[in-house]
C-alpha cells in the first residue's frame, strides 16, 4: 500500500511535497468516520507511510485525476485547493492511497507499454492476476475502466524532481 500524489507542475518540488502533506490532512479530515476508507488510511499511516510524488502537469490533468478517483469511490483520496484569495482556488495536489493490486497493474502496464485502452495479458474477464510481494498469486477482482485509467495516469506520470 502506497500513497500517490500528483502536484501542479507550476510548483517547485518542495512545494509539491508540502501540498501533498496538505492532501494527507484533507484525507484524514474527509475520512474521520469508521469505514473502509478510514481503515485503509489508518493502515497506510500506521504500517506503510510510503509517498510517491508525481509532477501532475496542468491543473486540468489534476482535475481529470480527481474526476477518476471521485467516480471510482474505491480508494481514499483528496485534493487540495488553495484559497480563492491567494491562488484563485488553484488545485495544487491530488492524492490517493492505493492497494498493492493497482500498483501491480500500473507496473504491468509500464512493462508491457500498455494504456488503459489496450488489452492486458494479465486480465481475464476484468480480473487482474498478479504475484504479490511474497510471490503468492493474487486476483484483483472488478478491475474497471477507472482502475485502468488510474494505472495509466501512474504510468504516464514522472516523479516530481
Amino acid at each position: 500500500m502506497r500513497a500517490y500524489f500528483w502536484g501542479n507542475m507550476y510548483l517547485s518540488s518542495i512545494q509539491q511535497g508540502i501540498q501533498a502533506a496538505h492532501v494527507v490532512a484533507e484525507m484524514f479530515a474527509k475520512y474521520h468516520v469508521d469505514d473502509d476508507h478510514s481503515m485503509t488510511l489508518l493502515d497506510w499511516a500506521d504500517d506503510h507511510k510510503t509517498m510517491i510524488l508525481y509532477n501532475g502537469g496542468y491543473q486540468s490533468k489534476l482535475i481529470d485525476i480527481a474526476d477518476v478517483l471521485n467516480a471510482s469511490k474505491k480508494y481514499p483520496w483528496a485534493d487540495f485547493r488553495e484559497e480563492e484569495a491567494s491562488l484563485n482556488g488553484a488545485v495544487t495536489s491530488v492524492g490517493v492511497i492505493l492497494p498493492e493490486g493497482i500498483i501491480a497493474l500500473a507496473d504491468h502496464m509500464r512493462r508491457e507499454n500498455e494504456t488503459a485502452n489496450e488489452a492486458c495479458c494479465g486480465y481475464n474477464d476484468d480480473v487482474f492476476i498478479y504475484p504479490n510481494s511474497t510471490g503468492d498469486i493474487i486476483e484483483l477482482e472488478e478491475v474497471d475502466h477507472n482502475d485502468k485509467a488510474l494505472a495509466s495516469f501512474m504510468v504516464a506520470s514522472r516523479l516530481a524532481v
